[in-house]
């Protein structure tokens, strides 16, 4: 889609105009997310067991290995079924949630590398019954996972070190613990969307089964080498007016932020995918005029979270993503 100037294409040539490639990439191969890195997209493919790279200016496939005949791809392990994607602070690797299992793969994808483009290794959270997103803090030294549904019963956010500077020099040295678990903030059932913030000890994410829980705010405590002390959880709950009416937000799935730099007053945009219980008979669900839309959370400097407006729905948008 062409983004640089969508407004004049709009107004001059119409709508249809914005369309600039259609990339295909298979039957049955679930492209959902995807993460550009200069002028490279990687897409995973949770039906494929793969990872497409796309050149963004030619609109193509790449070939990742021209000695074949066919366009090859980046080869996981099998049976893994590839979802959110996200790179490290020095865009030297990739790491991609697995929404089946507790793996999440890691990707060469420096150019100078002797195996860029490869799958060079696999994080896994023993716990964890797969994840759905996947997002990097603000000063790129923490990565966080939602794990929905982990064997405890419960669900969990995974907190791992991946701090560049923390990488070990040596096959047997990883004292700092990079790539792996060092907290687990554990949740209801049900956490999904990821965001950072400014501030790289806050965190935002949602829960798409508890509207009582439907956005939380974390808050960490590190000490020294990155180690996190303790953590802190507040939460908004989801609910406009009265409950018998079409018009809340429902089954938060995604989340993304914007800060006040003159009233330093944090917004979280959270998007209501609302499709979990149709039938259910509830107005805000199943009613005429109910539907997806987005939550608008304030997060006064020293206040907690307060969802304080909403868009209109629009009826089986089912929106799971926000940018």
């Amino acid at each position: 889609m062409n983004s640089q100037n969508a407004g004049g294409v709009v107004a001059s040539d119409g709508s249809q105009n914005l369309l600039l490639a259609n990339i295909p990439l298979g039957k049955f191969t679930r492209p959902r997310y995807s993460a550009a890195l200069d002028d490279r997209i990687y897409v995973p493919l949770g039906g494929a067991k793969s990872v497409a790279v796309l050149d963004a200016l030619g609109l193509r496939e790449l070939d990742i290995n021209p000695d074949t005949p066919q366009i090859d791809r980046i080869n996981l392990p099998n049976g893994s079924v590839p979802h959110s994607i996200v790179f490290s602070s020095d865009r030297l690797h990739a790491y991609i949630a697995d929404r089946s299992q507790g793996s999440i793969y890691v990707l060469d994808v420096n150019p100078n590398s002797v195996r860029y483009n490869e799958h060079i290794g696999t994080i896994t959270v023993e716990d964890s019954n797969g994840f759905e997103q996947l997002s990097v803090n603000s000063d790129g030294s923490l990565l966080f996972a939602t794990s929905p549904s982990t064997k405890s019963g419960k669900g969990s956010i995974f907190v791992l070190n991946i701090k560049p500077s923390d990488r070990p020099q040596q096959a047997n040295g990883n004292l700092k613990k990079y790539n792996r678990v060092i907290q687990t903030i554990e949740t209801k059932p049900g956490v999904t969307g990821l965001s950072a913030t400014e501030n790289p000890d806050v965190m935002f994410f949602t829960n798409r089964y508890h509207e009582a829980q439907g956005f939380g705010r974390v808050i960490l405590n590190r000490e020294e080498y990155n180690n996190i002390s303790s953590y802190d959880v507040d939460y908004a709950q989801l609910e406009l007016g009265s409950i018998y009416d079409y018009f809340d937000v429902n089954e938060a799935y995604a989340v993304t932020t914007m800060r006040d730099q003159k009233t330093g007053v944090e917004y979280a945009f959270v998007a209501g995918r609302n499709g979990r219980q149709f039938g259910s008979g509830i107005e805000s669900i199943d009613a005429p005029g109910a539907g997806s839309n987005v939550g608008v959370i304030r997060i006064a400097p020293g206040k907690e979270p307060e969802l304080v407006a909403a868009s209109r729905p629009i009826p089986m948008g089912l929106t799971s993503s926000l940018t």
